[in-house]
């Protein structure tokens, strides 16, 4: 016999009927889901100090609560009246539910400078028990989403925050746990139960505890293959990475690796412009861009953000109180009473777009984010301008003897506060060495535990790269995967400026001296003295350079240039005479007696931020949430005048077929189970398995059969009932 497709209607209302006499799997299935969901969710807050697994067993009694009340007279308008009742609560304890709101916030705002590096302002919040009335109100209103969709083995009701949790978890903000394969087991579970009643909507729940054991099993399963996944990932992540960064940033003029080691290939400049700059009065310039604080053995990175985000407080103050590394030599210009700066201007034609090239003696200027956490990063713009002070590493260390000088005054006093806390964060960070390093270089370098001063620790750099290097432009060095200074000490024994700076910077650490890889553009003093006040260069990629800086304590960074061709021999013999500050270093252990001693900065208590959530900007929120809701009932009844004017436009046969399982859904949502009249069904059989057409009046028949229907219905239902199911489920006109 030929079937009807159209028949769907009437399995549909079937099984929705025979679901709701059985509990068995709407229970597994809800203490699973919401178990899941608070296991991964708490524990990525650190405002929630109590165990997640008191919350989860709360959740699990409240959705057996809401089940049986679901299932009772309120199942149709239970969901809504559970929201408004969780949003009476709120706004009933309005101030405590704020605070906790704002707690949580602070929480997820704290993992985002992890992953950004960025400072995130926090807001003011009340007492810690605050975030547990938010969490209840929240608690509440998700233990009625999971009962309404565990009862209708439906998703949809779960779409949104199983997809923030999925999204979070992705991002890194919730872990994987056990809340994690509970919550994949109860999805498995729930896809199996769906499949089961669609093949038998009538089906009993004997196989209830073999499917909840197979949904465990395969949710162990993916969780593992992802987990396995992810070990394997790294050096996916980090070339997808890289090719992102070479196509938004990059040209293909550009001649430096931006820290990458791995097989350096041998220097191929060109004559591209890469920058055009135009200063009031000329010095020698290092324009700094690429900052390498982390060495891996095969690349140059910055440092982490994670790590980064433990010193996000100290960066707000410095950059609150107007102290910037990337400036820190302007700042001690200024506060030791110097001339003032020259304008300079630089537009950007080649070279990557990710960073500014900036002087190392800039003035505080607009391309410096006061939000960024460290200084390895200072977004580029294709035109700027701004402000530096004219002079190089003899004029930096003779303001180290000014800073000394006249650290007794409100100005300086004020400078050195900050550079200090800066400076701890320095030595703290910029000493990092890989052990494969460190054993190559205690094969060229004295072991022993002698204070140097920095003038022989240069001295001695110098010697050896002068031993061991010859620079050669077209050298490359085919390290690999295995350690780049070995490979180039070891094997190559040549290169160009990215190979000096490196071992420079990494000999340096191995002594004790803060210091850090950078790539930018460098004009050397000979050039910089021909040139005229207001005059335009062009810097082209013969002109990019790597070198070394490292931290001159009171001034800030400065280059210390290793590269043959580009070192200035008058330079090394400064530093003599305790012209450092009687600064001494032993071998990666810094041995420290000031002649500056500033006190620490004392940081301010207090929110960093406060920010006001008011009445009128909760109604407003409320009012677009009323909107969205208006929105989402339109749209569903104009999805069923085009269901009934399907049905309107289709042959007798359809339509008959279709009109019957319609009103089997009436009756389904009226729990009317005794009033199928015997005429109804005969012509609902007579249209799906019979060959001859159906007449005008059968039609008429069955249209009157579900206005029928439709009567009773409407006197079965409350006003609220008829509400809803007239104007939000749209289930009738």
């Amino acid at each position: 016999m030929k079937r009807n497709d159209n028949a769907a209607l009437r399995l549909t209302a079937y099984r929705e009927t025979g679901e709701t006499e059985k509990i068995g799997y709407p229970l597994i299935l809800s203490a699973m889901l919401i178990t899941g969901m608070l296991l991964v969710f708490i524990p990525a807050f650190e405002s929630i100090h109590s165990s997640p697994w008191v919350f989860a067993l709360a959740g699990a009694l409240l959705c057996l609560a809401m089940i049986r009340l679901f299932q009772g007279r309120f199942g149709d308008t239970g969901l809504i009246g559970s929201v408004v009742l969780g949003a009476v609560f709120a706004a009933a304890f309005f101030g405590k539910v704020k605070s906790g709101s704002l707690m949580l916030t602070n929480d997820f705002l704290g993992f985002l400078s992890t992953k950004t590096g960025h400072i995130y302002l926090a807001f003011e919040t009340g007492e810690a028990s605050d975030v547990y009335w938010v969490l209840g109100v929240m608690l509440f209103i998700l233990c009625a989403f999971i009962a309404k969709a565990s009862l209708a083995s439906s998703s949809v009701f779960l779409l949104l925050p199983l997809a923030l949790l999925a999204a979070g978890t992705a991002a890194g903000f919730f872990s994987v746990n056990a809340g994690t394969v509970i919550l994949a087991s109860a999805l498995v579970l729930m896809a199996l139960r769906r499949l089961q009643l669609r093949a038998d909507p009538a089906c009993p729940e004997g196989s209830l505890w073999i499917h909840t054991a197979a949904a465990a099993l395969c949710a162990v399963i993916i969780i593992s293959g992802f987990f396995l996944a992810g070990l394997r990932t790294d050096g996916m992540i980090s070339s997808v990475k890289r090719a992102y960064h070479e196509y938004v940033y990059d040209e293909d003029t550009n001649s430096m690796p931006e820290g990458y080691l791995s097989d350096l290939p041998a220097w191929e400049p060109s004559n591209a412009p890469a920058l055009a700059v135009t200063a009031d009065e000329w010095s020698k310039l290092y324009l700094r861009g690429f900052t390498g604080e982390v060495y891996t053995g095969t690349s140059w990175e910055s440092l982490d953000t994670e790590v980064l985000a433990e010193y996000s407080d100290m960066f707000y103050w410095l950059h609150d109180g107007g102290f910037f590394a990337q400036s820190s030599i302007a700042s001690a210009m200024e506060a030791t009473g110097n001339d003032g700066p020259v304008k300079m201007e630089i537009e950007n034609i080649s070279a990557c777009e990710k960073y500014a090239y900036m002087p190392c003696s800039a003035v505080v200027n607009t391309l410096m984010d006061p939000t960024l956490i460290g200084d390895s990063v200072t977004e580029g713009k294709r035109y700027e301008v701004l402000e530096y002070y004219p002079g190089s590493i003899p004029e930096w260390y003779a303001l180290q003897h000014l800073v000394s000088a006249r650290q007794s005054s409100e100005e300086t006093k004020g400078y050195l506060l900050s550079e200090q806390q800066y400076r701890d964060f320095v030595y703290e960070k910029y000493l990092q060495i890989t052990p494969t390093a460190v054993a190559t270089l205690k094969k060229y370098l004295d072991s022993d535990e002698k204070s140097r001063s920095l003038t022989d620790i240069r001295k001695i750099i110098l010697k050896v790269l002068d031993e061991k290097l010859t620079y050669d432009e077209n050298a490359s060095v085919p390290s690999g995967k295995t350690d780049f200074l070995t490979c180039l000490f070891e094997q190559e024994n040549k290169g160009y400026s990215v190979s000096y700076a490196t071992a420079a910077v990494l000999m340096l650490r191995y002594y004790g001296v803060p210091s850090r890889y950078v790539e930018g553009y460098y004009l050397s003093g000979e050039d910089a003295s021909a040139l005229s006040s207001g005059q335009r260069v062009i810097l082209d990629e013969y002109h990019a350079h790597a070198w070394a800086e490292y931290y001159l304590d009171g001034v800030g960074w400065i280059p210390f240039e290793v590269t043959p061709g580009y070192v200035d021999e008058s330079e090394f013999e400064l530093g003599e005479a305790g012209s450092e500050g009687n600064v001494a270093y032993s071998h990666n252990e810094l041995v420290y007696a000031p002649a500056i001693q500033p006190q620490p900065l004392e940081e301010v208590s207090g929110p960093r931020m406060s920010f006001k959530i008011t009445r009128p900007f909760v109604y407003v929120l409320l009012a677009l949430a009323a909107s969205a809701f208006v929105t989402l009932c339109a749209i569903r009844r104009r999805r069923l005048r085009k269901a009934l004017e399907k049905i309107g436009s289709s042959d007798n046969r359809s339509a008959v077929a279709m009109l019957y399982g319609y009103a089997l859904l009436l009756l389904q949502k009226a729990s009317i189970t005794d009033e199928e009249d015997e005429a109804a069904k005969s012509l609902n059989r007579e249209a799906m398995f019979s060959d001859h057409e159906m007449s005008d009046i059968s039609r008429e028949e069955m249209e009157d059969y579900v206005e029928r229907v439709k009567e009773m219905c409407r006197q079965k239902w409350n006003f609220l009932r008829r509400f809803y199911y007239r104007f939000v489920n749209c289930l009738y006109l």
